[in-house]
């Protein structure tokens, strides 16, 4: 049987002898890495591997982790939901397919470099400990799903997927400020809980983190996803894993990744044009001038780390927030303008017809586009609350400079709550529970 999915080179399948030698450790390091690389892409060979250290519900590990029930399979191990019987808690077990030919030590010590960190969007390292001679290690149970399954349970704006990012770059930063390379970052590494805490996961192939070197480590992880230096063999350091979070951020704003290939001399020969940015997506610049530097080939053309990429990105609200409040001020202007021409006709009224108009034109665009009825009622709130903000104006113009910045503000807001609206009338999946709160505003 051959696998070749994902960009990685089509390899048959390990024999039952092979894989019997790598659950008894008597494979070479190169030959380890090759079969855990094959399992990346190959369900069935993933399968074969988790049968090597399959567990049963009820067993115990380490005198006190009791197995519930199975998580999920990778390439590098296997992941369980287990109760902590000392501490009372649930608690998720990854026990790794590899045994080590070198003894318990670096096995204990990859652990103990993951125990270092401690970031809200990190998941926490709490324990680890030997089973059948593979390293178990005990880590923060997530309730929740992958940054994938995520993505595609809905309809996502590009504002959430973009805020999920940044906390999964904020984590993938904090690792390497305690010396730890992820090497292995995609989507299906990162964990968003039901509480909507984004947490970044499985560091298994996680080591110091270092300076590549020709010939230092043999390709591992996950081809479609790994920087050029990476796919030729000279192992992982941060600015390996920026490409990564990169590749990772391009295929969850546009539904693809940015290279494709059969193999790893199409995926390399991708990789030397930048990606397209083409599509229905209207990314900011600091956003796609983000991901683009990330992408680069060369290492040192990229970020000089992960946290300066991730200020990079969060500047788009800043800079859409200067945007619209010269916006707002043009339109405070213009109201004004319109006011002084009337004579008589004070501003705050002027400011309530406009709510109320732009309310007309939601709900009709509401009902042509078939839209959620709940819209309608989160329509009425905003015009009421926009009708409040209209106060704030006086007879016919806005004097004190307090006053006048508030107001901006205020029209700012609710007119980023009418384009957020309208983009869920579009789409006829947007939920108006997913929408801020009108009254959210009138404390600005």
């Amino acid at each position: 049987m051959v696998h070749g999915a994902y960009g990685r080179e089509q390899v048959s399948c390990p024999s039952v002898d092979e894989l019997a030698d790598y659950g008894a450790g008597r494979l070479t390091s190169d030959a380890r890495a090759s079969i855990q690389g094959h399992a990346a892409d190959c369900a069935a060979c993933r399968l074969a591997l988790a049968e090597l250290v399959r567990l049963q519900v009820g067993e115990v590990v380490g005198d006190r982790y009791a197995i519930r029930r199975r998580l999920g399979t990778g390439a590098m191990g296997i992941v369980y939901l287990a109760h902590d019987a000392q501490l009372d808690r649930p608690v998720a077990l990854k026990i790794l397919h590899r045994r080590s030919s070198e003894g318990d030590g670096p096995l204990l010590d990859e652990a103990r470099s993951l125990a270092r960190v401690r970031h809200p969007n990190v998941v926490t390292v709490f324990d680890a400990a030997l089973y059948r001679g593979r390293l178990c290690i005990v880590m923060e149970y997530v309730d929740g799903e992958t940054l994938r399954a995520w993505a595609s349970a809905r309809s996502r704006s590009w504002p959430q997927i973009v805020g999920v990012l940044l906390d999964a770059a904020r984590g993938l930063a904090a690792a390497h400020a305690a010396g730890l390379t992820h090497g292995d970052f995609k989507p299906d590494n990162v964990l968003i809980g039901r509480d909507g805490r984004v947490q970044v996961t499985d560091f298994g192939l996680a080591g110091p983190a270092r300076a590549a070197r020709e010939g230092e480590a043999a390709l591992a992880g996950t081809p479609a996803y790994m920087a050029p230096e990476q796919l030729s063999g000279r192992g992982a350091d941060a600015r390996s894993d920026q490409f990564s979070f990169c590749v990772s951020s391009y295929e969850m704003l546009f539904g693809r990744r940015p290279f494709a290939g059969d193999d790893l001399a199409a995926l390399r020969q991708q990789m030397a044009q930048p990606p397209s940015f083409a599509g229905e997506h209207r990314l900011p610049r600091a956003v796609v001038r983000a991901v683009t530097r990330g992408l680069a080939v060369a290492p040192e053309a990229r970020y000089p780390s992960v946290e300066a990429l991730r200020a990079d990105l969060e500047s788009w609200p800043r800079r859409r927030r200067a945007w619209a409040l010269s916006v707002g001020a043009l339109a405070l202007a213009a109201l004004i303008g319109r006011a002084v021409h009337h004579e008589k006709t004070p501003l705050n009224r002027l400011c309530r017809g406009d709510s109320r108009r732009a309310g007309v034109e939601l709900n009709e665009r509401r009902r042509a586009a078939g839209a959620a009825g709940e819209l309608e009622v989160y329509i009425r709130r905003w015009v009421t609350a926009r009708v409040g903000a209209c106060e704030d104006a006086d007879a016919t113009e806005v004097t004190d400079p307090s006053t006048h910045a508030r107001y901006v503000e205020r029209l700012r807001c609710f007119d980023e709550l009418r384009r957020r609206a309208e983009a869920a009338i579009a789409t006829r999946s947007g939920s108006a529970a997913e929408l801020p709160a009108p009254e959210s505003c009138l404390t600005r």
